[in-house]
């Protein structure tokens, strides 16, 4: 008598296919009874029902393909491609920076839709394309930095130096 191994069902891919640079990723499939799991990976192959990276980095975009098997022998595959969401480039910051106490403080970068931008100043955080205050004290002086994100990837950061002078 020849027993010849059932094929397994294609493998059901869970995960999310659609990151920034340095987010999680994890894949894992619905495992079935008796069946070992194959993934063929941008960085080699792994065994198992999942595979996840801690963080991501441009080399791991590609095709993952899962390869269901029983008993040795290679069965069906379900396969997603990997995907890194770019987040915006630097900001141009734009704006006086060097001030007098008592004078109006306004830097400004260009408000470009899906973006947000979240200022780190010497006296806080601030949401917005611009900062602004009607007078500026010599708390105000020092670095101004914007980071521009779009969705769940941050960009990248422009800062200026603001000097209040007495």
């Amino acid at each position: 008598i020849i027993i010849v191994p059932q094929t397994p069902a294609p493998p059901v891919i869970i995960g999310d296919t659609a990151l920034c640079v340095g987010d999680a990723l994890s894949l894992s499939v619905l495992v079935q009874p008796g069946v070992m799991y194959t993934w063929t990976t941008p960085q080699g192959t792994v065994s198992g029902a999942v595979v996840s990276i801690g963080a991501v980095v441009a080399s791991d975009i590609g095709t993952y393909v899962c390869t269901a098997s029983v008993g040795g022998c290679a069965g069906s595959q379900a396969s997603v491609e990997l995907e890194l969401e770019a987040g915006p480039d630097a900001p141009t910051i734009t704006g006086d920076t060097v001030l007098c106490i008592g004078d109006p403080l306004s830097l400004s970068v260009e408000a470009i839709a899906g973006i947000s931008y979240t200022w780190t100043t010497p006296t806080g955080e601030q949401e917005g394309p611009v900062v602004e205050l009607t007078g500026a004290l010599a708390s105000d002086a020092g670095t101004y930095v914007c980071l521009a994100s779009a969705g769940a990837c941050a960009g990248q950061e422009s800062e200026v130096q603001v000097t209040v002078q007495a």
